[in-house]
């Protein structure tokens, strides 16, 4: 469902911002001691902009693509929750459905799953590589700022803290 809307030839649709979003949210993260988890996402979201590879063509991208935000119609899997539409490398969606699964043995296998199953001659490992940090550090930098009002947030936030390897 993710390659056929990346294949729709809509492209009325505006600039993918992630990386300049979480530039703004660095300087949020920035009044935390330094050494703190708040200082530690600071950091990365740097190094990520100091890595940033050359991405590809930019596609329509979902941009929250996960498994909550795909339905069944008519027999057919739809995406919902269209909202964040934008033009962007494709890995992103790839990262974030990635980073949005359970992190456990199963992960790496599951992701090279869906590189096959997507088409790896259209992937940039480089660039998926990139986005893969890029997402679950969007996800820390949520659960830390945005999620505080989910009772669950510091467990989870701990949980992929211990996982990631920005």
């Amino acid at each position: 469902v993710l390659r056929s809307l990346h294949e729709c030839a809509y492209r009325d649709l505006p600039p993918w911002d992630l990386p300049d979003e979480l530039r703004g949210r660095r300087r949020e993260l920035r009044q935390a001691p330094p050494g703190s988890d708040r200082g530690r996402l600071a950091g990365w979201i740097e190094d990520l902009e100091r890595r940033r590879p050359p991405l590809g063509p930019d596609v329509p991208l979902h941009c929250d693509a996960h498994g909550g935000n795909v339905m069944r119609y008519d027999g057919q899997a739809v995406l919902v929750d269209l909202d964040g539409l934008a033009l962007g490398p494709r890995e992103y969606d790839l990262a974030t459905w990635a980073v949005s699964q359970p992190r456990d043995a199963r992960a790496e296998r599951d992701l090279q799953t869906l590189v096959r199953a997507y088409g790896p001659d259209l992937i940039d490992l480089d660039v998926l590589a990139w986005c893969l940090d890029l997402s679950e550090v969007n996800v820390l930098t949520w659960l830390v700022l945005d999620g505080r009002a989910w009772s669950g947030a510091e467990e989870e936030f701990h949980a992929r803290l211990a996982s990631v390897r920005p």
